[in-house]
Formats: C-alpha cells, structure tokens, sequence
C-alpha cells in the first residue's frame, strides 16, 4: 500500500511539471502580445456590474513560477520516499502534500482575488494539518 501511495503521489507532481515544461513550450510559440491563456472555471456570482469568477491564467510569468512550484514540488516528493518509509502517517503526509502543491498552483494560476485567496488558504491550511 505504501508504494502505490508514493508512486500516485510522485506521479502526480512528475506529470504536473512534464505538462508544465511542455505548455510553456507551446507558449513560447504564441507571438509576444499574445501569450497569455485565460480559463474561466465558473461564475461564483454576478450582481449589476461586479462578476466574480474563478479563472486560471498562464502566461510567462505564471508558468515560469508553475515549473519551479511542480519541479521542487516533486525533489521534494521523491526524497520522501525514503525519509517518511517507516513513519505511521505515510499516507496522510503525502495527502497534505499534495494538498499543498495544488494550493501553490492554485495560488501561481490564479486570475483574480478569489482563486489567490482559496489558494493561499488551502497553503495555509495544508501546512498546519
């Protein structure tokens, strides 16, 4: 069981920065004013002209901080492995750590003040659990 706990959670952090690494590839490949990708996930709430929604944004910037968030993310999953084998709490500690690298990217795609703040409190909370 402790395997395939370690090999979901590395997987996971590992896939995020080879899907990092190569949208920021595809983005190099945009011309210079237009490198910039908005997602818009849902519509929290719309009153007169104030619309508040949870959007994702990669540009540049964003995915430059992405591949060094899910990059140290996953040297820090693999050393894992092998610091944590013998600890009781081996699954819930890669659970907390997942949690507090969704948080980061969260944090790192966020395009507004909601998705930052959910992300700066999910790093918060993933840090005290």
């Amino acid at each position: 069981m402790r395997r395939l706990v370690g090999a979901v959670a590395c997987a996971s952090v590992s896939g995020a920065f080879l899907f990092t690494f190569l949208d920021f590839l595809k983005l190099l490949a945009f011309r210079r004013n237009g490198r910039r990708l908005l997602q818009t996930v849902f519509a929290w709430f719309a009153a007169g002209r104030l619309d508040v929604a949870l959007g994702l944004q990669f540009d540049p910037l964003s995915a430059t901080m992405l591949l060094f968030v899910t990059g140290v993310g996953a040297l820090i999953h693999f050393y894992s492995l092998g610091y944590m084998a013998h600890d009781r709490g081996y699954a819930r500690y890669f659970a907390y750590l997942n949690l507090f690298t969704f948080s980061m990217i969260l944090l790192v795609l966020g395009d507004g003040l909601l998705p930052m703040f959910v992300g700066w409190e999910g790093v918060g909370s993933a840090r005290i659990s």
